[in-house]
């Protein structure tokens, strides 16, 4: 059966600003963050994240202010259980909140937690605030409603509890020491950033009431974020220098001076390329920064010497080593990374 897209909505505010937080919790703090490669914004739910060939998902439902009872938690989750009874296979279910009320959890300590961590008279109410939520929509087929779907439903939904600003999600994706890490202002401003380019996703056009037959069907409208984007947009505004469209600093000319226009130009793109496949490669991002940590702190305790004279000092070292760049793709970065720390 096919899937409707349905209920997607415009939101400003803090609702825009929980999609996002919600965006960067599934990408850096699960145990299973790697698996996800791309994100569809607002299209089978606030976020859902993707594998590589959408053959997992992680589908959530943000809330951004504060609820008023078990029972307006209930309603939350109507969206995620349209998507549980969908032919659509969703893996997780997860339901992201500002806060929960008092009386919700047995264990008030957690923060991520199933239902078995829900009181006994919080779920009774929790459970009708979803059917009285599930009836009013007409996108929730009534025989649906049965007491074996939303008991099944209910054991599936992991509820997160948001207890991080928006600087510290930007902390979770720049991994370098913390001496190095700019002040939480321009973090937030980094996570402003990413928030306005999931609402252009979100507000380009209409997807309500298009039709698709899988998860992957999504790739077909311009309503997704890959995280490669998301990591790339942290880089160039943590070293303030746009890495792949912009021209590298004077300093790198300088090693490259003896080639001539065109040559330059080629040695430049291959620097890119090297640092995208390696930024790129899920598996090199502890390296990538373990890369940047130890070129911003040669660089912080040796100011005085150029690209080269760093270079030599570092070649040898693990965190070079690692990456599996070339001489002049690092030698690139540590330009880069010059500039941004003069």
């Amino acid at each position: 059966m096919a899937y409707v897209v349905q209920s997607s909505e415009r939101v400003k505010g803090i609702g825009a600003e929980y999609e996002t937080k919600a965006m960067l919790y599934l990408m850096n703090c699960r145990e299973d963050s790697y698996q996800i490669d791309f994100f569809a914004i607002d299209f089978y739910n606030d976020v859902t994240g993707l594998s590589e060939q959408a053959d997992k998902a992680w589908d959530v439902q943000s809330k951004g202010t504060k609820s008023g009872g078990p029972k307006e938690v209930g309603k939350e989750l109507v969206t995620l259980f349209k998507n549980f009874m969908s032919d659509l296979e969703f893996d997780y279910l997860i339901l992201f909140l500002a806060t929960v009320p008092a009386t919700l959890r047995k264990d008030d300590t957690l923060s991520v937690f199933g239902i078995d961590n829900v009181s006994e008279r919080a779920y009774k109410s929790l459970r009708n605030g979803l059917i009285e939520e599930c009836r009013n929509k007409t996108y929730i087929e009534n025989q649906w409603l049965t007491d074996d779907n939303i008991d099944a439903f209910l054991k599936q939904v992991t509820f997160v509890i948001d207890e991080k600003r928006k600087a510290d999600y930007i902390r979770e994706i720049i991994r370098v020491n913390p001496k190095y890490i700019p002040e939480d202002s321009i973090l937030d401003g980094i996570f402003n950033k990413i928030r306005d380019a999931q609402s252009v996703k979100k507000n380009n056009s209409s997807v309500e009431g298009e039709v698709v037959s899988h998860l992957r069907d999504v790739l077909y409208y311009d309503r997704f974020f890959r995280v490669r984007e998301i990591r790339l947009m942290v880089l160039n505004s943590f070293i303030n220098h746009d890495v792949m469209n912009t021209s590298p600093p004077q300093s790198f000319y300088k090693l490259i001076h003896r080639f001539d226009g065109i040559k330059q130009k080629e040695l430049i793109e291959d620097c890119k390329l090297r640092i995208a496949t390696m930024l790129y490669d899920k598996t090199c991002t502890e390296i990538f920064w373990e890369l940047l940590n130890l070129i911003y702190e040669t660089i912080d305790k040796n100011k005085c010497w150029d690209v080269d004279q760093v270079f030599a000092i570092i070649s040898n070292e693990e965190s070079v080593k690692k990456t599996r760049l070339d001489a002049l793709t690092v030698q690139y970065l540590i330009s880069v990374m010059k500039e941004a720390l003069q």
